[in-house]
């Protein structure tokens, strides 16, 4: 009896189709963001070592000296840890998984070491141009807009504004470039010789201009725009500003020459912050918000009609100010 409910199971599998995937025979097939294995472009690699300080496992080595990346392969855990930390973008998850050994699976790729190219100084001499080292600021054309700092895969850039100051951390530093690349207004930030310094190393902008009025603190500024505020009209969320911008000034806070303005929103798409808003329909107002604005002028150089931005002198205006165009 027993034998007969066997033979039925055994008849059924045999016309069925098999439950296993006849592998390595046949290829196999991931489903979608699949965990498989890391990968690496290695020509766009820089050999910064970030991603080697974001493995938790230690599986990934970094050799800036033999331009050497590697990883080993059992101790990956998959955590992406190391593309999300990438600042070239060079790292990415590939289906697929490693095949099974009695030894220890290292995968290591290299880069040719590049000779440094040269350029001409000002004296006529030949010099090597630099694409690595520490990272060095020009403070006169530095612009202390953050961007850097915001940029920075290792958080050791910082920026304080009301000291004029700017400062890295040469031990966190990874000279991977990110902040360089950053650097979109002047391109302040640049590669320097190894000049023996290490820890926090700041740089002070001297000369900077002074603002034209004291400042006030923003709790206080902020208790004005609220006086000035007009009680029935929800459009207008900050103090109206009649200051004009000033084509001479490169840096300060930024103002609108609201009368030349058409609203046409291009500064508000090339904000970073997206701190400015446009409303050409009903209030005809364009504002800023003063407290997180970087004054890095990206809406300046986007002001393509009329040049009604710039920068203006410091009117200790802080928060959210208004400009109201007169219809």
């Amino acid at each position: 009896m027993k034998l007969m409910d066997f033979t039925s199971i055994a008849l059924k599998n045999l016309f069925s189709k098999p439950a296993t995937k006849n592998y390595p025979a046949e290829p196999a097939v991931y489903p979608e963001r699949s965990r498989g294995h890391i990968e690496i472009d290695i020509d766009d690699c820089i050999m910064c070592g970030m991603c080697q300080r974001k493995c938790p496992s230690s599986a990934i080595k970094v050799d800036k000296a033999t331009r050497t990346w590697s990883i080993e392969r059992m101790g990956c855990v998959q955590c992406e840890n190391c593309v999300e930390g990438c600042p070239k973008k060079c790292l990415h998850i590939a289906p697929g998984y490693t095949e099974p050994n009695t030894t220890l699976t290292v995968d290591s790729y290299s880069q040719p070491i590049p000779e440094k190219p040269a350029s001409t100084g000002n004296d006529g001499e030949s010099k090597a141009e630099l694409t690595s080292g520490k990272i060095t600021n020009d403070m006169s054309t530095c612009i202390l807009c953050g961007l850097c700092a915001r940029a920075c895969p290792a958080d050791c850039i910082s920026v304080d504004r009301n000291a004029k100051t700017w400062t890295i951390n040469r031990d966190e530093c990874a000279q991977c470039g990110a902040c360089i690349e950053a650097c979109k207004k002047f391109h302040s930030l640049s590669y320097a010789e190894d000049d023996g310094e290490a820890g926090e190393v700041v740089f002070s902008k001297d000369g900077a201009p002074a603002p034209a009025k004291p400042a006030v603190k923003k709790e206080e500024a902020k208790s004005e725009s609220k006086a000035d505020e007009k009680p029935n009209d929800t459009k207008i969320v900050g103090k109206i500003s009649t200051q004009k911008p000033d084509g001479s000034l490169t840096y300060g806070k930024i103002a609108n020459d609201i009368e030349a303005c058409i609203l046409c929103g291009l500064c508000a798409r090339a904000c970073p912050k997206q701190i400015i808003t446009v409303d050409r329909k009903e209030a005809k107002t364009w504002s800023i918000d003063r407290d997180d604005c970087l004054q890095c002028g990206l809406c300046i150089d986007a002001c393509k009609k009329l040049h009604c931005l710039g920068y203006a002198e410091d009117d200790a205006e802080f928060g959210i100010i208004t400009y109201k165009k007169e219809v």
